[in-house]
């Protein structure tokens, strides 16, 4: 009943205030609006909220982020962390993983996954290597890891082969409210992949499992683009508050591989 909507969207922890006279929404601490275009054109934020727009508090505001709290949710309460782009250099999420400019290149990894790498290259799959300066980030008998910059999109690579099964897995890393997610943009080979096609992406199915894309006039176990640029000029963080902890929403985009 209405009572009940009221005390679940106008709590004491939100510090919110309803008129109950006309209706209207109130903060005690801030102005009341509706979600900007910059989180509503947001495609994070429309994956989560839909496309209406929301009732809005800021909360804070600082150089490089904006907080806003979103009004009148039903399932909790929700904060809205809007990032400013972020002027770090691609290695800063390299060096996550563990890239370093002093490292030794690929050439100078175990002798299968060099000739692993060289062969992809003459392939043509993974034909921009020839201009990446790629580095050993670590390596086994049966696994090697390597960490490049893009030339051309700039971005922070991870490539990793290995032996058995024959594949190799591109990541690029991505930034999001100044965090760095390591996601899959291409594989070799879809079987040992956890790679999703991309919509408009023609897909053939075998019986045995394994998932071909045509590119041009000829069928691969390929998929993906190296190339693709995945990153958000300006990115947003949902966050729920759920009683005495926080949730953050990964969008899809984020998670695959």
């Amino acid at each position: 009943n209405y009572l009940q909507w009221l005390q679940r969207t106008a709590s004491a922890n939100d510090a919110m205030c309803i008129n109950i006279n006309n209706g209207v929404f109130s903060h005690k601490k801030d102005d009341i609006g509706t979600t900007t275009d910059e989180i509503q054109l947001n495609t994070d934020f429309a994956s989560f909220f839909g496309e209406g727009r929301m009732k809005c508090a800021v909360l804070s505001s600082h150089e490089n982020r904006k907080t806003y709290r979103l009004l009148g949710t039903a399932e909790g309460t929700f904060d809205i962390h809007l990032w400013e782009p972020d002027e770090r250099p691609a290695s800063a999420g390299l060096e996550l993983i563990g890239w370093d400019e002093g490292s030794a290149r690929y050439t100078s990894g175990p002798d299968w996954a060099v000739a692993r790498i060289d062969e992809n290259i003459e392939k043509g799959s993974l034909g921009i290597f020839k201009r990446m300066d790629l580095r050993i980030l670590e390596s086994t008998s049966n696994y090697a890891s390597f960490g490049g910059i893009h030339p051309d999109t700039g971005k922070g690579m991870n490539v990793v082969t290995i032996k058995s099964p024959p594949v190799t897995h591109i990541y690029q890393l991505t930034e999001c409210g100044r965090r760095f997610y390591r996601r899959q943009v291409f594989t070799t080979d879809t079987v040992w992949s956890y790679h999703s096609p991309h919509l408009g992406e023609d897909v053939f199915s075998s019986s045995c499992g394994q998932r071909y894309f045509k590119e041009g006039n000829e069928w691969t176990l390929c998929a993906g683009h190296v190339d693709d640029d995945f990153s958000i000029a300006k990115s947003i963080q949902i966050l729920r508050n759920k009683e005495d902890k926080k949730e953050i929403f990964l969008p899809t985009r984020l998670l695959l591989g």
